[in-house]
């Protein structure tokens, strides 16, 4: 995803109804934001 997200350059929202998944994907996202 990240990969699509930089080759595009746009920003990408991703729905899931999945706590869990959804958790795991926010964990991702903030420790990938701080580059």
């Amino acid at each position: 995803m990240t990969r699509i997200h930089r080759l595009l350059g746009r920003t990408i929202v991703l729905v899931t109804h999945d706590i869990d998944e959804a958790l795991r994907l926010a964990e991702h996202l903030v420790l990938d934001g701080s580059r």
